[in-house]
């Protein structure tokens, strides 16, 4: 909802301000009637600066498998008792717990984006986490005294005090708080040269897809031409390029994705949903991703396909639908098992397609304004012949992190003694890194992750001693090969190798591992670092075809 907006000449002093309502109401057999509402403001004031508060309330029941996972019974697996301060072969039983409850939330998260004039596009993002939520689900954390006194049913000892058996199953937190700051830089460039005649835009030029030069505003940072919530085209054909041309199983550079697609693929502490990502690949990726394979292969945005479903969908709506002129695939979605229209299925595409043709013609109009956009610009290589970089850091500074297991219990601090897991507490700093090239149809990406120590207290009754968790520093490293772009393997025409690719794979690139230790300097059995990450560095090739 456009509150001041110099576009409609409404209070245009003020820049572009935007409010953005949504709710849902979710009614669940075992869970009763679930709410959630967002609330946020966009504001920017001028070229190149972009600010956001939102205000997430949310009601979420747990995940299947926390609730349903089957109960399994390992023997001889090796605790570290601190009430002993010794490690132990125990039996854990692990799998779902039926009684959890639902959880509520209320976030709010603050941020402000600064786009830079440097390489191709840049940007600084400075965000501000603050995450409050009641009847957690969690993960069973190291058994120490709190964890014990909290849930002794958990816990069995034989007649020596001797720990003999752990029910690690998940867990209820009454409450979990948190607040959180996370900065860092996004850069991206170009590789090679235009091929002549294709491509263009250059400064001044007619770029549909935005770059540094700040672009039009109304379609937020990274979104620019495709209105508020929809994408033309290009738009479209440069979400798909992002997707895939990372390998699965890494987190692809979200940055430049418009802003109601980046908000789905984040949670709300603003990590990225690992989970989300994946099926948004699938979808973009495989060769059925598309309802209708065009002239650019399979899964391929096709604007004549395009053309012909908004003929037949954003005509007379009194009209009847003439299903014939529509793919097999899509006449299979819109119709029941008797073979009538789904009208709430019809209703629903026809918002999309015939919502998006008005968002793009807007896109085409106002994609100009800006003086450095370029067409087909995707992150990996566009239809100019030049190839992509991208480079992200990013630093997290932990401000407050507790839990409160039930009223009456002591606060758990997770980053001044308290464990939130088997790996000890909540690290206070986080670094990640993000970088990538591609280039006629070869690319490589390198992620680095950085975790600072912590610190579990030990049990000053007994005298079992502190546990020093040290820091972990890690890179994971994708490289690949387009085949059928390898005019040396394929000749003039790619064959075989057409929708083929391969991969190599390398995870913890310097075989890394987290070192435990006592306050003598001992590793306990259960901290041996081998026990903590049994694979270590790990190499996987990888052959996939699309047919």
């Amino acid at each position: 909802i456009p509150l001041a907006s110099e576009r409609v000449g409404f209070l245009g002093f003020l820049g572009e301000l935007n409010l953005n309502l949504t709710g849902d109401i979710n009614d669940l057999s075992d869970f009763g009637t679930l709410t959630g509402s967002t609330i946020g403001l966009t504001w920017e004031p001028v070229e190149r600066l972009t600010l956001q508060a939102t205000r997430i309330a949310r009601d979420a029941a747990p995940g299947l498998s926390a609730l349903g996972d089957p109960t399994i019974q390992t023997f001889n697996v090796p605790v570290f008792d601190f009430a002993t301060g010794n490690s132990v072969l125990a039996t854990v039983i692990s799998g779902g717990n039926p009684f959890l409850p639902a959880s509520s939330q209320n976030d709010i998260k603050l941020s402000v984006n600064y786009e830079l004039d440097l390489f191709e596009r840049s940007s600084i993002l400075v965000e501000y986490f603050d995450n409050n939520a009641k009847n957690t689900t969690e993960s069973f954390p190291l058994l120490t005294s709190n964890i014990e006194a909290a849930f002794p049913d958990r816990v069995t000892r034989d007649g020596s005090g001797t720990l003999i058996a752990l029910d690690q199953r998940p867990i209820t937190y009454a409450e979990r708080n948190s607040r959180r700051i996370r900065y860092g830089i996004n850069l991206f460039g170009r590789v090679g040269k235009a091929t002549e005649g294709r491509g263009g835009g250059g400064p001044g030029g007619s770029g549909g897809s935005g770059g540094s030069g700040g672009g039009d505003r109304a379609g937020g940072p990274g979104a620019p031409g495709g209105g508020a919530g929809r994408m033309g085209a290009e738009q479209f054909q440069q979400m798909r390029e992002t997707f895939c041309a990372s390998e699965p199983g890494t987190v692809p550079d979200l940055s430049q994705l418009p802003p109601f697609i980046r908000e789905r693929l984040t949670k709300e502490d603003g990590s990225v949903d690992t989970e989300r990502v994946a099926r948004m690949r699938e979808r973009f990726c495989n060769a059925d991703a598309s309802a209708a394979s065009g002239p650019g292969g399979p899964g391929m945005f096709d604007p004549q396909m395009m053309a012909t479903l908004r003929t037949a969908l954003c005509g007379d709506p009194t009209a009847p639908i003439d299903l014939e002129s529509l793919p097999e695939e899509l006449r299979a979605r819109l119709t029941n098992e008797d073979g009538t229209i789904d009208e709430e299925r019809l209703a629903r595409m026809r918002e999309r397609l015939c919502q998006a043709e008005g968002t793009e013609q807007q896109g085409e109009g106002s994609g100009r304004r800006g003086g450095g956009g370029r067409r087909g610009g995707g992150p990996f290589g566009g239809g100019d012949g030049q190839g992509r970089w991208n480079l992200a850091l990013y630093h997290s500074i932990e401000l407050d992190n507790t839990a409160l297991i039930a009223p009456g219990v002591p606060v758990l601090d997770f980053l001044d003694g308290d464990a939130s897991g088997q790996s000890g507490g909540i690290a206070r700093h986080q670094v990640e890194l993000e970088g990538g090239v591609f280039y006629k149809g070869i690319g490589a990406r390198l992620s680095g992750n950085y975790r600072s120590a912590t610190r579990v207290d030990g049990n000053g009754l007994t005298g079992a001693q502190d546990l020093f968790f040290g820091d972990l520093l890690t890179f994971d490293m994708r490289l690949f090969v387009n085949l059928e772009e390898q005019g040396w393997l394929t000749g003039d025409e790619p064959g075989f190798f057409k929708g083929s690719r391969m991969s190599l794979r390398v995870d913890n690139l310097f075989n890394t591992r987290q070192d435990v230790v006592d306050a003598n300097g001992v590793t306990p059995i259960r901290f041996q670092p081998a026990l903590i990450d049994p694979l270590g560095r790990t190499v996987s090739v990888q052959f996939r075809k699309l047919f």
